[in-house]
Parts: C-alpha cells; structure tokens; sequence
C-alpha cells in the first residue's frame, strides 16, 4: 500500500477533497505543528468535519510538525538541507509516533497533509522517506 501526501497552498478545500477520493485515501494525518490556516477550510474543525463528511477519517499528529523556531530560521536563510537535518534528527525523538504512524499506514491508506504545495520544501517528505525506511516504498506526492 503507497503512502501518500499531499499539500493544500494554492488549491481549494474543494480540489483537496476531490484528489483525496480519487485516490481512495482512507486517512489524513495533519502533520502541521498548528492546524490553523488563513486559507478557508484548512484550518482543524472545518477541515475535520469536511473530510469526514466525505469518509475519510481526520488524525492530527502536531508532535510531527516543524517547531515554529525552525520554520522562521528557514524563512529567514532558505536553508533547507539544514531545515531537513534538524526535522530528521527531531523525528529520532518521536519513536512512539513514528510507530504509531507506520501501523496506521499498514491498515489504511493514507495521505500526510501539510501547507507547501511542492513537499520538496516541506518536511512531510523527510517524514514520507522516514516511513518508507521502514518497509514501505517512496510516498506518491499529491
């Protein structure tokens, strides 16, 4: 089973829902440190209960986001080897969630969600080669 992931910049509430049930996902783990967004029916209630109400079940895991410290250190250098390195290491102290995660991936299908359009700059990539480290093959990229 392809883990999936899949960020919402640029693309409605709407398009969202639409790609997700096209791929029959199952399950959307929010792995955003805060599940708040200026953009309409991103943020945690309204994106919960319109995912629900198309039968895909809502996770949030905010112990696998980015620390607010961190994003702004990356907006102000634009390093992200850097950036990814420090997620990486973080991710050595979430062992509990990381299991966690890799189950729930084992039984559904799932799709990690988090703001950047393109995961080359946003962490649900190293946490998609995390997981697929573990068995799984290279997360499909929504």
């Amino acid at each position: 089973m392809a883990l999936f992931t899949i960020g919402y910049e640029g693309r409605t509430l709407e398009e969202c829902v639409a790609i997700l049930l096209e791929q029959a996902i199952d399950v959307v783990v929010d792995v955003r440190r805060l599940p708040l967004s200026h953009k309409p029916g991103f943020s945690k209630t309204r994106l919960s209960e319109s995912l629900e109400s198309h039968g895909i079940h809502y996770v949030h895991m905010p112990e696998l986001g980015s620390p607010k410290e961190w994003r702004e250190e990356l907006r102000h250098t634009g390093d992200f080897p850097q950036f990814f390195r420090r997620y990486r290491a973080g991710l050595a102290t979430q062992e509990a969630s990381l299991a966690s995660l890799h189950r729930l991936e084992c039984e559904q299908r799932i799709c990690l969600l988090c703001v950047e359009r393109s995961h080359r700059h946003c962490h649900r990539s190293v946490l998609g080669r995390t997981l697929a480290e573990r068995g799984r093959g290279d997360p499909v990229h929504l």
